[in-house]
């Protein structure tokens, strides 16, 4: 919350800054926790920007969802299985 209110108050540098820290954290819990992630950034080398890292897309995504998704005990069948119960409406999956 406190970065939310002082990020209208930092300079462009500072903002820039922000971004790139958290893009490679973003990145790096990806390559520790998803298989496919780690493979597909496999030869992303480790001072990259945005435009460095490979695009992906739905149906690739969903073809291998086991493999992306970074909660490793998460299957697409139990996501299937909890969206089709309708008293599971505004429930969090656990």
């Amino acid at each position: 919350m406190k970065l939310c209110r002082n990020y209208g108050r930092m300079n462009e540098d500072q903002r820039r800054e922000i971004r790139e820290q958290r893009l490679k954290d973003l990145v790096s819990y990806a390559r520790q926790n998803s298989p496919y992630y780690r493979e597909l950034y496999r030869n992303v080398p480790e001072d990259f920007t945005l435009a460095d890292l490979p695009p992906v897309d739905k149906r690739t995504l969903m073809e291998h969802w086991n493999d992306w998704v970074c909660d490793r005990n998460l299957t697409l069948d139990q996501v299937n299985a909890f969206m089709e119960d309708k008293e599971n409406i505004g429930r969090k999956l656990n």
